[in-house]
């Protein structure tokens, strides 16, 4: 695949615009099925950071804006409420990026979770004094937006939310990890994209090479 450098007001280390003509299957796709989370992790963990405060480091010596790392421990999933409208700046960002959702045979945008998620965790760093980042993966208003279309309360469609995101990803069983970047308007500010929740595994020399 190749990718040009994003121009315009994204200057952000990692921001690409991949050519679509040029995406091509390189072996067999790592099927989705829990046998193949360490196929999966070669890839996914190979540039993982140490810690938050690894990243920010970075961030000042050299812009980087994506990462992955894993916390310490991760004490609560937060949940604060918020407006059920979005901002007017990123609604008209959806709308440049196409993101629209077909219903009644109309197109609108994507709705609005009335609520933040926060997750409050510490990474295994001594300069950590704890930190409490926000989450914006889209599979958060996928779960929410599920639950509430199957008769739920919003309260209640949130805390189904918490468990998940909390309990079942978060649980002593995984190997839990954070994808986090920093956002376009305020490139110093970190926010967590996506989680990475694989099995945990006895050790082994793969866990050394990670």
């Amino acid at each position: 695949m190749t990718a040009s450098k994003n121009t315009g007001r994204d200057t952000r280390k990692e921001s690409y615009r991949p050519v679509s003509e040029s995406i091509r299957t390189l072996g067999d796709p790592i099927k989705p099925n829990p046998g193949n989370w360490r196929n999966r992790s070669q890839y996914v963990l190979q540039n993982k950071a140490k810690s938050m405060e690894d990243l920010r480091e970075r961030q000042e010596s050299d812009q980087t804006s994506l990462g992955i790392f894993k916390p310490r421990n991760i004490r609560d999933l937060v949940i604060q409420p918020d407006s059920s409208d979005w901002n007017p700046k990123f609604l008209a960002a959806l709308r440049q990026q196409r993101i629209w959702e077909d219903r009644t045979n109309s197109l609108v945008p994507p709705r609005k979770v009335p609520f933040k998620f926060m997750y409050r965790f510490q990474c295994n760093d001594e300069n950590c004094n704890g930190h409490e980042m926000s989450i914006i993966d889209w599979e958060v208003a996928a779960l929410f937006w599920r639950m509430a279309d199957q008769g739920r309360t919003p309260e209640s469609a949130a805390e189904e939310v918490k468990r998940k995101f909390l309990e079942d990803l978060c649980g002593d069983d995984k190997d839990t990890h954070f994808f986090v970047g920093t956002t376009l308007n305020y490139p110093k500010s970190w926010i967590i994209l996506g989680v990475y929740y694989p099995k945990v595994e006895p050790p082994s020399l793969f866990d050394e090479i990670l």
